[in-house]
């Protein structure tokens, strides 16, 4: 079985370590010779970002200040890159608050999914803690069949489907029903399905 592969693999012997307070980059300056004893060696830099095991970055340059600029910018995105998630975080767990204050015990939620034909389930809400729920699939009943393999259907809180399952609200006021797809709100409306045997 293989070692695993650390950055002290690829740091270059006598490099300097150069770092940022505050940026989750560190970068390595060293000097890389071409092996042609009439060139002098060129300013060089190797960049981890993260936790990352590989460099992200290996460059030579024509100058020291050459080499400087750019491993700057390179802490400068990474800088922005991470402030930037901060702040989506914080917007998405305000949104995610937000929206679960909306849901109460007894809504519904539907899905609509599928290759070659389209399925529409329908979920009601039992229970609620918080930003988590707990629901369970409901039936439906047609509204409408149309000749050329349309059906528009309602939910049917009158019939179960399966177990309750536990679900957390996500950001825009759904949750994941399934690998398949998320579950929305129900609007009202009913909501068009691919007839039985009109599918694939």
């Amino acid at each position: 079985m293989r070692g695993t592969v650390t950055r002290e693999f690829y740091i270059p012997a006598g490099s300097v370590e150069v770092s940022q307070e505050g940026v989750g980059a560190v970068a390595y300056y060293y000097d890389s010779y071409t092996g042609d004893p009439a060139e002098q060696p060129r300013s060089a830099a190797m960049i981890f970002i993260g936790k990352q095991q590989k460099p992200a970055k290996r460059h030579s340059f024509k100058s020291v200040e050459r080499r400087e600029e750019y491993v700057q910018s390179i802490f400068g995105n990474v800088r922005d890159v991470a402030e930037y998630k901060k702040r989506k975080a914080v917007t998405a767990k305000a949104a995610k608050a937000k929206a679960a204050s909306a849901v109460k015990v007894g809504d519904i939620f539907d899905t609509s999914w599928g290759y070659d034909q389209t399925n529409v389930e329908f979920y009601q809400v039992v229970a609620k803690r918080g930003q988590v729920i707990e629901v369970i699939e409901i039936g439906q009943v047609a509204v409408e069949s149309k000749p050329d393999g349309c059906d528009y259907v309602a939910p049917n809180p009158e019939r179960k489907i399966g177990e309750v399952m536990t679900r957390r609200i996500n950001q825009y006021g759904g949750f994941k029903a399934h690998d398949c797809c998320n579950a929305s709100p129900y609007e009202g409306n009913p909501k068009y399905q691919t007839a039985l045997g009109f599918g694939h």
